[in-house]
Protein backbone atom coordinates (compact mmCIF):
# COMPACT_ATOMS: atom_id res chain seq x y z
CA UNK A 1 0.00 0.00 0.00
CA UNK A 2 2.80 2.42 0.84
CA UNK A 3 4.51 1.56 -2.47
CA UNK A 4 1.38 2.42 -4.51
CA UNK A 5 0.98 5.76 -2.75
CA UNK A 6 4.59 6.71 -3.48
CA UNK A 7 4.16 5.81 -7.18
CA UNK A 8 1.01 7.97 -7.45
CA UNK A 9 2.77 10.90 -5.81
CA UNK A 10 5.64 10.59 -8.29
CA UNK A 11 3.26 10.63 -11.25
CA UNK A 12 1.48 13.75 -10.00
CA UNK A 13 4.82 15.49 -9.47
CA UNK A 14 5.95 14.70 -13.05
CA UNK A 15 2.63 15.99 -14.45
CA UNK A 16 2.94 19.33 -12.61
CA UNK A 17 6.52 19.76 -13.78
CA UNK A 18 5.47 19.15 -17.42
CA UNK A 19 2.65 21.70 -17.19
CA UNK A 20 5.02 24.26 -15.67
CA UNK A 21 7.58 23.79 -18.46
CA UNK A 22 4.93 24.05 -21.21
CA UNK A 23 3.66 27.34 -19.75
CA UNK A 24 7.16 28.84 -19.78
CA UNK A 25 7.73 28.11 -23.49
CA UNK A 26 7.23 31.06 -25.96
CA UNK A 27 5.44 30.83 -29.30
CA UNK A 28 7.78 30.02 -32.19
CA UNK A 29 8.63 32.84 -34.59
CA UNK A 30 8.41 32.21 -38.36
CA UNK A 31 11.72 32.50 -40.17
CA UNK A 32 10.24 34.22 -43.29
CA UNK A 33 8.11 36.81 -41.46
CA UNK A 34 9.20 40.44 -41.89
CA UNK A 35 8.19 43.22 -39.51
CA UNK A 36 5.76 45.82 -40.89
CA UNK A 37 7.33 49.27 -41.20
CA UNK A 38 4.76 51.88 -40.26
CA UNK A 39 7.11 54.87 -40.84
CA UNK A 40 6.64 56.90 -44.14
CA UNK A 41 9.51 56.67 -46.66
CA UNK A 42 12.11 59.40 -46.40
CA UNK A 43 12.57 61.47 -49.60
CA UNK A 44 15.99 62.95 -50.27
CA UNK A 45 16.27 66.76 -50.68
CA UNK A 46 18.44 66.20 -53.78
CA UNK A 47 15.46 64.69 -55.61
CA UNK A 48 13.35 67.78 -54.91
CA UNK A 49 16.16 70.05 -56.10
CA UNK A 50 16.58 68.04 -59.31
CA UNK A 51 12.86 68.31 -60.05
CA UNK A 52 12.89 72.06 -59.40
CA UNK A 53 15.84 72.53 -61.77
CA UNK A 54 14.09 70.54 -64.53
CA UNK A 55 10.90 72.59 -64.13
CA UNK A 56 12.90 75.85 -64.27
CA UNK A 57 14.74 74.64 -67.42
CA UNK A 58 11.42 73.78 -69.13
CA UNK A 59 9.98 77.20 -68.20
CA UNK A 60 13.04 78.94 -69.67
CA UNK A 61 12.78 76.95 -72.91
CA UNK A 62 9.07 77.82 -73.25
CA UNK A 63 9.76 81.53 -72.68
CA UNK A 64 12.58 81.48 -75.25
CA UNK A 65 10.31 79.83 -77.82
CA UNK A 66 7.47 82.35 -77.42
CA UNK A 67 8.83 84.96 -79.97
CA UNK A 68 9.38 82.27 -82.61
CA UNK A 69 5.88 80.84 -82.07
CA UNK A 70 4.34 84.32 -82.36
CA UNK A 71 6.28 85.00 -85.56
CA UNK A 72 5.16 81.67 -87.06
CA UNK A 73 1.52 82.51 -86.21
CA UNK A 74 1.89 85.98 -87.79
CA UNK A 75 3.46 84.57 -90.97
CA UNK A 76 0.77 81.90 -91.23
CA UNK A 77 -2.04 84.49 -90.96
CA UNK A 78 -0.15 86.71 -93.40
CA UNK A 79 -0.01 83.90 -95.97
CA UNK A 80 -3.70 83.13 -95.49
CA UNK A 81 -4.53 86.78 -96.26
CA UNK A 82 -2.20 86.67 -99.29
CA UNK A 83 -3.86 83.53 -100.61
CA UNK A 84 -7.33 85.07 -100.20
CA UNK A 85 -6.33 88.27 -102.05
CA UNK A 86 -4.60 86.28 -104.82
CA UNK A 87 -7.77 84.28 -105.40
CA UNK A 88 -9.74 87.51 -105.72
CA UNK A 89 -7.18 88.97 -108.15
CA UNK A 90 -7.18 85.78 -110.24
CA UNK A 91 -10.96 85.93 -110.53
CA UNK A 92 -10.77 89.58 -111.66
CA UNK A 93 -8.21 88.70 -114.34
CA UNK A 94 -10.41 86.01 -115.88
CA UNK A 95 -12.29 87.23 -118.91
CA UNK A 96 -15.01 85.47 -120.85
CA UNK A 97 -15.52 85.85 -124.55
CA UNK A 98 -19.08 86.80 -125.30
CA UNK A 99 -20.24 85.71 -128.72
CA UNK A 100 -21.79 88.50 -130.76
CA UNK A 101 -25.20 87.43 -132.04
CA UNK A 102 -25.55 87.37 -135.79
CA UNK A 103 -27.67 90.23 -137.08
CA UNK A 104 -29.63 89.42 -140.24
CA UNK A 105 -28.97 91.68 -143.19
CA UNK A 106 -31.73 94.21 -143.83
CA UNK A 107 -34.07 93.47 -146.68
CA UNK A 108 -33.79 96.17 -149.33
CA UNK A 109 -36.92 96.78 -151.29
CA UNK A 110 -36.52 97.36 -154.99
CA UNK A 111 -37.37 100.98 -155.80
CA UNK A 112 -40.26 101.67 -158.15
CA UNK A 113 -39.15 103.88 -161.05
CA UNK A 114 -40.84 107.25 -161.11
CA UNK A 115 -40.86 110.01 -163.63
CA UNK A 116 -38.31 112.54 -162.51
CA UNK A 117 -38.53 116.12 -163.69
CA UNK A 118 -35.40 117.68 -165.06
CA UNK A 119 -33.59 119.56 -162.26
CA UNK A 120 -33.08 123.27 -162.53
CA UNK A 121 -29.55 124.57 -162.47
CA UNK A 122 -28.77 126.11 -159.10
CA UNK A 123 -25.50 127.78 -158.20
CA UNK A 124 -24.08 126.23 -155.10
CA UNK A 125 -21.62 128.24 -153.10
CA UNK A 126 -18.81 126.35 -151.48
CA UNK A 127 -18.94 126.79 -147.70
CA UNK A 128 -15.89 128.11 -145.96
CA UNK A 129 -14.29 125.38 -143.86
CA UNK A 130 -12.55 126.56 -140.71
CA UNK A 131 -9.74 124.51 -139.30
CA UNK A 132 -10.61 123.08 -135.91
CA UNK A 133 -8.35 124.01 -133.08
CA UNK A 134 -6.42 121.01 -131.79
CA UNK A 135 -6.15 121.00 -128.02
CA UNK A 136 -3.05 119.49 -126.54
CA UNK A 137 -3.87 116.77 -124.07
CA UNK A 138 -1.99 117.08 -120.84
CA UNK A 139 -1.19 113.67 -119.35
CA UNK A 140 -1.86 113.80 -115.65
CA UNK A 141 -0.13 111.56 -113.18
CA UNK A 142 -2.46 108.89 -111.79
CA UNK A 143 -4.14 109.84 -108.54
CA UNK A 144 -3.71 106.35 -107.07
CA UNK A 145 -0.35 105.64 -105.40
CA UNK A 146 0.60 102.15 -106.58
CA UNK A 147 3.40 99.72 -107.38
CA UNK A 148 3.32 99.27 -111.17
CA UNK A 149 6.26 96.94 -111.88
CA UNK A 150 8.78 94.53 -110.31
CA UNK A 151 12.27 93.85 -111.63
CA UNK A 152 14.81 91.40 -110.15
CA UNK A 153 18.36 91.23 -111.51
CA UNK A 154 21.92 90.37 -110.61
CA UNK A 155 24.64 92.90 -109.80
CA UNK A 156 28.38 92.48 -109.26
CA UNK A 157 29.82 90.72 -106.19
CA UNK A 158 26.90 88.23 -105.93
CA UNK A 159 24.39 91.01 -105.21
CA UNK A 160 20.74 90.54 -106.21
CA UNK A 161 18.71 93.76 -106.69
CA UNK A 162 14.90 93.96 -106.30
CA UNK A 163 13.44 97.11 -107.94
CA UNK A 164 9.86 98.32 -107.41
CA UNK A 165 8.46 100.97 -109.80
CA UNK A 166 5.91 103.28 -108.18
CA UNK A 167 3.66 106.12 -109.33
CA UNK A 168 4.93 108.46 -106.63
CA UNK A 169 7.67 108.85 -104.04
CA UNK A 170 7.67 105.69 -101.90
CA UNK A 171 9.30 104.37 -98.77
CA UNK A 172 9.75 100.72 -97.83
CA UNK A 173 10.04 98.67 -94.65
CA UNK A 174 11.53 95.18 -94.78
CA UNK A 175 11.74 92.14 -92.50
CA UNK A 176 14.34 89.43 -93.24
CA UNK A 177 13.72 86.03 -91.61
CA UNK A 178 16.45 83.52 -92.51
CA UNK A 179 14.82 80.85 -90.32
CA UNK A 180 11.74 80.82 -92.54
CA UNK A 181 13.65 81.90 -95.67
CA UNK A 182 11.43 84.96 -96.23
CA UNK A 183 12.02 88.62 -97.09
CA UNK A 184 8.88 90.75 -96.55
CA UNK A 185 8.83 94.28 -98.03
CA UNK A 186 5.99 96.66 -97.06
CA UNK A 187 5.14 99.80 -99.09
CA UNK A 188 2.81 101.88 -96.86
CA UNK A 189 -0.33 103.45 -98.41
CA UNK A 190 0.38 101.89 -101.83
CA UNK A 191 -1.75 99.59 -103.98
CA UNK A 192 -0.34 96.58 -105.82
CA UNK A 193 -1.12 97.08 -109.53
CA UNK A 194 1.11 94.55 -111.27
CA UNK A 195 1.86 90.80 -111.38
CA UNK A 196 0.65 89.21 -108.09
CA UNK A 197 3.05 86.24 -108.21
CA UNK A 198 6.08 85.00 -110.15
CA UNK A 199 8.80 82.31 -109.94
CA UNK A 200 12.52 82.76 -110.75
CA UNK A 201 14.44 79.62 -111.74
CA UNK A 202 17.71 81.32 -112.72
CA UNK A 203 18.09 83.74 -109.80
CA UNK A 204 20.63 82.50 -107.20
CA UNK A 205 18.78 84.21 -104.33
CA UNK A 206 15.07 84.59 -105.18
CA UNK A 207 12.89 81.51 -105.64
CA UNK A 208 9.54 83.30 -106.09
CA UNK A 209 7.38 86.13 -104.79
CA UNK A 210 3.75 86.83 -103.92
CA UNK A 211 2.22 90.28 -103.50
CA UNK A 212 -1.02 91.84 -102.33
CA UNK A 213 -2.39 95.10 -100.91
CA UNK A 214 -4.81 96.07 -98.17
CA UNK A 215 -5.82 99.20 -96.26
CA UNK A 216 -2.31 99.61 -94.79
CA UNK A 217 -0.48 99.37 -98.13
CA UNK A 218 1.21 96.88 -100.47
CA UNK A 219 3.04 93.78 -99.22
CA UNK A 220 5.75 91.99 -101.24
CA UNK A 221 6.76 88.53 -99.85
CA UNK A 222 9.89 86.94 -101.33
CA UNK A 223 10.75 83.25 -100.91
CA UNK A 224 14.57 82.95 -100.73
CA UNK A 225 16.74 80.06 -101.93
CA UNK A 226 19.42 80.55 -99.26
CA UNK A 227 20.24 82.62 -96.19
CA UNK A 228 20.67 86.28 -97.09
CA UNK A 229 21.66 89.68 -95.75
CA UNK A 230 20.53 93.16 -96.79
CA UNK A 231 23.31 95.21 -98.39
CA UNK A 232 21.52 98.49 -99.15
CA UNK A 233 18.18 100.18 -99.87
CA UNK A 234 17.60 103.41 -101.83
CA UNK A 235 14.96 105.55 -103.51
CA UNK A 236 15.57 106.85 -107.06
CA UNK A 237 14.11 110.02 -108.55
CA UNK A 238 12.37 109.93 -111.97
CA UNK A 239 14.56 110.15 -115.07
CA UNK A 240 13.92 110.61 -118.81
CA UNK A 241 13.10 106.92 -119.24
CA UNK A 242 11.94 105.82 -115.76
CA UNK A 243 9.58 107.00 -113.05
CA UNK A 244 9.83 106.75 -109.29
CA UNK A 245 11.74 103.68 -108.11
CA UNK A 246 12.85 102.08 -104.88
CA UNK A 247 15.20 99.12 -104.58
CA UNK A 248 16.80 96.75 -102.07
CA UNK A 249 20.08 94.82 -102.53
CA UNK A 250 20.60 91.39 -100.93
CA UNK A 251 23.52 88.95 -100.93
CA UNK A 252 24.29 85.49 -99.52
CA UNK A 253 24.95 85.51 -95.78
CA UNK A 254 28.33 84.00 -94.91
Amino acid sequence: MAYRFRASASLWTLALVALTLSACQTAPVAKDATPVNTMPPIVDDGQYRGLEQRVQTLEGQMKAAQPTLKKVDAIESHFKALSFELDKISENYKTTDVATPAVPAPVVAEPVPEKVAEPKKVEIKKPEIKKAEVKKEVVKAPDVFAVTSVRIGEQSKNVTRIVLDTTNVAEIHYDLDNTEGLLVIDIPKAKWATTPAQAFTKSPMVKSFKAMSDDSGAHFVTDLKQKAKVIATARLAPSATSGHRVYIDIAPAK
